[in-house]
């Protein structure tokens, strides 16, 4: 599903980075904590971006697919979201 995004968006955040973000967003009582930064767009404009990925992901096929058996799943004793 990562491969759907753009590609800026792959990489993946180190944990203790994170964390320095978190405790430097409580420290500052900031209303938000984004990081990476490169996310700060998206998290801006996502009322413009949601439905054009949203519509993106109704014409892929293999994402449809992955949703679907993951919908066939309800009920098993499994969670869904590993």
């Amino acid at each position: 599903m990562m491969a759907t995004y753009p590609r800026v968006l792959h990489k993946r955040l180190p944990p203790s980075a994170a964390g320095d973000a978190i405790v430097a967003g409580i420290e500052r009582r900031a209303p938000r904590i984004i990081r990476p930064r490169r996310w700060v767009v998206m998290s801006t404009l996502r009322g413009i971006l949601n439905p054009l990925i949203d519509a993106r992901i109704e014409r892929d096929a293999e994402i449809q697919s992955l949703l679907a058996e993951l919908d066939r799943r309800t009920g098993e004793r499994t969670p869904t979201t590993a």
